[in-house]
């Protein structure tokens, strides 16, 4: 995938289809520790330990349309590749999480892309799932969370076109100005 934002929603896809109610998407941004860390946390139905020791193979998947998952095993070798690496903590009835790390200068390291499309992209096709996003710059941190904007819009079961562009230029201006407050 060519950004890291892509891998994001490929592994927050996964969270939902394990029947999650609420995904946390994490991202932290560390230019002085030279490290880039991204979180998928859910409280989907979790992994058993047999589909946790192979979930790293893109021939292990729990879909029936198709014998490979290849959302975890590229963002492994993305993380490899940059210095990093992931790993998987997930316990049946309880949920999932997914960790990884790439150095933040490595010259294989995927941009970050455009994380605010992500999130709207998992608010507008996923209107049920409360959507918790929080991003870290150095020490700033910024969080945003859906259940607000879902309970003005509770008597709809999706979120108006106007809503969504609104979040992205939140998020998106919110993003930068964590990055703009850190003294260089």
């Amino acid at each position: 995938m060519r950004d890291l934002s892509l891998h994001l929603l490929d592994l927050a896809e996964n969270a939902i289809r394990a029947e999650a109610t609420v995904v946390e998407v994490l991202v932290e941004e560390s230019p002085a520790d030279n490290r880039v860390r991204l979180s998928i946390i859910d409280n989907g139905k979790g992994m058993s330990q047999e589909l946790l020791a192979s979930v790293k193979s893109p021939f292990a998947t729990t879909r029936t349309t198709r014998n490979v998952g290849l959302g975890i095993p590229l963002m492994k070798a993305t993380a490899e590749r940059s210095g990093g690496n992931l790993t998987i903590d997930s316990t049946l009835g309880i949920g999932t999480t997914i960790v990884t790390e790439l150095e933040y200068n490595h010259i294989d390291r995927p941009p970050l892309g455009r994380v605010e499309d992500t999130i709207v992209s998992l608010m507008s096709f996923h209107h049920g799932i409360d959507v918790h996003f929080t991003y870290r710059y150095e020490a700033k941190v910024f969080e945003f969370h859906t259940e607000e904007i879902k309970e003005i819009y509770s008597d709809l079961d999706y979120y108006p076109t106007e809503v969504l562009a609104w979040v992205k230029t939140y998020l998106l201006e919110n993003m930068e100005a964590q990055k703009n407050r850190i003294p260089k």
